[in-house]
């Protein structure tokens, strides 16, 4: 299992994170309000921007299973409902990670002060998320397939799948504990 760590850097997906703000905070459209509640959650970023810093550790995997509603990697079973939909032989491999947006405490401030703060980190973390997966398809991907299985052809045409994680679709929160 080699782990690899990869920093996004926050300038490639500024215009990214500020559109799955502007979406979740429910920014719709160009009113004064809108306006003014996208002055008032910039001001919150330029305060929390030093401390964003999209890590993440990422594992490749092409040793795994899955049965049903389970995936299991190395002995580690991660049971989650949409597995059952997936065809072992349809899966060339795993990729296991972890990714933050860094470390910010807004806890002292204003409720409307922390969701923004808050918005703005996951708003992140999902641009990050966006990015980490076109770098791992086209970097990562194509030639460590293209190592493991002398049919090239095969891999040129791989796809990454949207993430499973722990807390989603009836994965178990605890579970990101099995990932470290």
């Amino acid at each position: 299992m080699e782990k690899v760590i990869f920093e996004i850097h926050k300038d490639l997906i500024n215009a990214e994170a500020q559109e799955y703000f502007k979406k979740s905070a429910g920014i719709t459209d160009e009113s004064d309000k809108s306006k003014r509640m996208l002055k008032d959650a910039n001001r919150i970023k330029n305060e929390i921007e030093e401390s964003l810093k999209i890590k993440a550790v990422v594992s490749f995997f092409d040793n795994f299973e899955v049965h049903e509603d389970t995936l299991t990697i190395e002995r580690v079973s991660f049971k989650c409902d949409p597995f059952s939909l997936l065809r072992q032989n349809t899966i060339m491999g795993v990729f296991l990670y972890l990714i933050t947006a860094g470390d910010y405490h807004f806890e002292d401030r204003g409720i409307l002060e922390q969701l923004y703060a808050d918005i703005w980190g996951t708003s992140y973390l999902d641009a990050g998320r966006s990015v980490l997966k076109k770098i791992l398809l086209k970097n990562y991907c194509n030639k460590t397939f293209q190592e493991v299985n002398p049919k090239k052809e095969a891999f040129e045409k791989a796809t990454i799948s949207d993430s499973f994680g722990p807390g989603f679709y009836g994965m178990n929160p605890k579970d990101v504990k099995k990932i470290f």
